[in-house]
């Protein structure tokens, strides 16, 4: 029984990594996939979309669980993903819905987003993290998306991990913080990230932490007037200048809140 097992777990294993490829787009796309969606909805956990540098007209995609999303350089200088303006459907850059702990953005700018109607969406212009995601944002730029409630990052019954990121310069037109929103019992990790310079018509500027939801900020660039506290909140600039290799992905910390 024991060499049953073994023998299933080596197949299993193996055509794993069979599947697993790297996806290389172009921004004229006429790399493996002519969109980033495409490459998205074509890959399975463990495959890589590299993107070349340079700027890619997209929105409303949605990001798988196992999934890396990248530019070839890995910073966020070398690829722009902007929502086309004006779009027939206007919608969030990217959604993360139930994505993992093995998901990954990195290197990217992500701008141009716009949630205001009423019917497709109307909060987190930027990125909509929801549904018990736990992805992990490493060296993204959002900025520059808007939306009617939260332009940059609205993060909802989920526990992300952001490295290294700027969230600024996002706006919300009617309510919420410009730039990050926190509900429904959801945490946040965020190291070496600065939050600032967001709008908003509200009172509440670059984030909002709701009740029941909890944010970490380790050696991050904010000013605490810009955001509302109805949840827990931490500041721990104790250790910076480094990111331990732990904390790169959400599984290592996970007993934080155990």
């Amino acid at each position: 029984m024991t060499r049953v097992f073994w023998i299933l777990l080596v197949a299993v294993t193996s055509s794993s990594q069979v599947h697993a490829r790297t996806w290389h787009l172009q921004p004229d796309g006429t790399g493996d996939a002519p969109t980033i969606a495409a490459a998205i909805n074509s890959s399975v956990a463990g495959d890589v979309v590299e993107l070349a540098c340079g700027t890619y007209h997209e929105e409303g995609m949605f990001v798988r669980s196992g999934i890396t999303i990248r530019s070839e350089t890995g910073q966020p200088e070398c690829v722009t993903i902007e929502g086309r303006q004006p779009v027939n459907r206007p919608a969030t850059i990217f959604n993360s819905l139930g994505s993992d702990d093995t998901t990954l953005l990195e290197g990217l700018t992500i701008t141009g987003g716009l949630a205001n109607d009423y019917f497709w969406g109307v909060v987190g212009g930027g990125l909509v993290i929801s549904s018990g995601s736990s992805l992990v944002v490493k060296k993204c730029n959002i900025v520059g998306n808007v939306a009617r409630g939260t332009g940059g990052v609205l993060i909802i019954q989920s526990h992300p991990t952001f490295i290294d990121c700027l969230i600024a310069e996002n706006e919300a037109t009617l309510s919420f913080p410009g730039g990050v929103t926190l509900a429904n019992g959801s945490s946040l990790r965020a190291y070496n990230t600065t939050i600032l310079s967001n709008i908003a018509v509200s009172r509440v500027v670059d984030g909002r932490v709701g009740p029941d939801c909890e944010v970490y900020f380790y050696c991050c660039d904010i000013d605490l007037a810009g955001w509302e506290f109805n949840g827990f909140y931490q500041v721990d600039d104790s250790s910076c200048g480094q990111v331990p290799a732990e904390i790169q992905s959400w599984g290592s910390v996970k007993a934080f809140y155990r």
